[in-house]
């Protein structure tokens, strides 16, 4: 029991560290809910504190479930409003440790949807706060479309950035930032929650004056407890990487555009987007994005479980299309529920369907989320396409000799032709990526 409470009180730390309005109750060993109305979502192989932290940092999670042994993640939501203690429906359980959390009135929110959306075109050095949340979500997205008036800089310029008004220390409060380095290359920041630790990544090419780009970047977490970040400029990959000490939700926090009295840089922005990154299902197909050129060369990921067994045959994950062509799949993913099987389909010709590339795996198990990175890319004398699942190369399949470049690419994700647009959606899709490689 005294390594047990030593457990509790080192998550406690980290939590509370984290600067979020709620706590933890004293954790029960050997005690388990079990309660299916109230089950969120199960993950394996996660650390115990991993797994509080998780429940942390999500506003439907009310309590833990984890095995020490197993690694076993289970969050379970809030009970109803009715008075109801989840304590009743607690179980004597070997292995098992129960953590309870409880919110303050005043807890912060974690956004969601878009919680920046500005399309219209405006300045950059301007330097104003543009939006302020509650919480940093963990995993986001952020987009913009950026063009340069003048280069030539003599040190790191703002463009935009995320601080947390909890931090005092300059650039250490300075959560997320993107601008331009000294040697016009743009760069992305992160300060991470060890010893506020700058976490730095750059563009492979220098940016050019009066060229509008469009920068696409995501923060993502893997089944492996890992951050990484995975950004583009003009669907070209700059970097998929690990994020080392990333994972403290920060709380109070103000985005701006520069900062005021700083180097900042010259130019317009527009389309600028933020939202924070989750699982979500979808009956009929979301346009994504257009991409204007889809090279023959490419990599995408992304992560899907099952939540419940469908009654469907085909379960569309996501669609890139070109023209609304069925034998234009660059590629498909499927989910068949007749085999417990994943499809991918990659067509050369949308007028052969012989040239249509069928790959199959089989054995997932509901309720269990995996991590898929799919790679196109020349090997020798042919193209290749590589299946890793959870970091494991699964499946490599030769396609094409002289695959296409298509041109107004659009990528959906969930059900996009007809027959596979399901009123009973079973499928839970979350950080699609994709880029061109070279």
């Amino acid at each position: 029991m005294k390594v047990l409470i030593l457990i509790f009180l080192g998550i406690l730390t980290l939590v509370q560290n984290q600067m979020m309005d709620f706590k933890f109750l004293n954790p029960l060993k050997d005690k388990k809910l079990v309660d299916e109305s109230l089950f969120l979502y199960q993950t394996d192989n996660v650390p115990q504190q991993k797994c509080v932290i998780d429940c942390a940092a999500s506003p439907k999670c009310g309590s833990v479930n984890h095995h020490d042994k197993t690694q076993t993640c289970i969050l379970n939501r809030e009970p109803n409003s009715n008075g109801e203690d989840v304590k009743d429906f607690l179980t004597n359980a070997e292995g098992w440790i129960f953590f309870q959390k409880t919110k303050t009135k005043d807890s912060p929110k974690i956004p969601e949807g878009d919680v920046i959306n500005k399309n219209e075109e405006f300045y950059t050095e301007r330097g104003k706060i543009i939006q302020e949340m509650d919480v940093l979500p963990l995993q986001w997205k952020l987009s913009f479309k950026f063009k340069p008036r003048v280069m030539g800089y003599e040190k790191i310029s703002s463009l935009i950035h995320f601080q947390s008004k909890k931090i005092s220390g300059g650039s250490k409060a300075n959560i997320i930032a993107a601008g331009v380095s000294k040697n016009q290359h743009l760069y992305v920041k992160l300060i991470t929650a060890t010893n506020f630790t700058a976490f730095y990544t750059y563009s492979k090419e220098p940016l050019q004056p009066e060229q509008w780009i469009y920068v696409r970047i995501n923060l993502y977490q893997l089944n492996n407890g890992k951050y990484y970040i995975f950004w583009a400029i003009d669907n070209q990959l700059q970097n998929d990487v690990e994020v080392p000490g990333w994972g403290t939700v920060y709380t109070d926090i103000q985005v701006l555009v520069t900062a005021k009295g700083s180097n900042v840089v010259s130019g317009k922005m527009k389309e600028l987007k933020f939202q924070p990154s989750k699982g979500i299902t979808y009956n009929s197909g979301l346009l994504q994005e257009i991409i204007p050129k889809w090279g023959k060369s490419w990599l995408i990921k992304v992560s899907f479980k099952v939540v419940k067994q469908p009654i469907e045959k085909w379960n569309c994950i996501f669609h890139f299309v070109k023209d609304g062509g069925y034998f234009n799949r660059l590629p498909t993913m499927y989910f068949k529920s007749d085999t417990n099987e994943v499809q991918f389909v990659l067509c050369q010709d949308p007028t052969n369907r012989n040239l249509c590339l069928n790959t199959f795996l089989p054995s997932f198990v509901l309720n269990t989320k995996y991590d898929f990175e799919i790679k196109h890319q020349l090997e020798g004398n042919g193209y290749y396409m590589s299946v890793y699942i959870n970091g494991v190369l699964e499946k490599r399949d030769v396609t094409f000799t002289n695959p296409g470049v298509y041109e107004n690419v659009e990528v959906y994700i969930g059900p996009w032709f007809w027959w596979d647009q399901h009123t009973n959606w079973s499928v839970e899709v979350s950080n699609l990526m994709f880029a061109n490689i070279n």
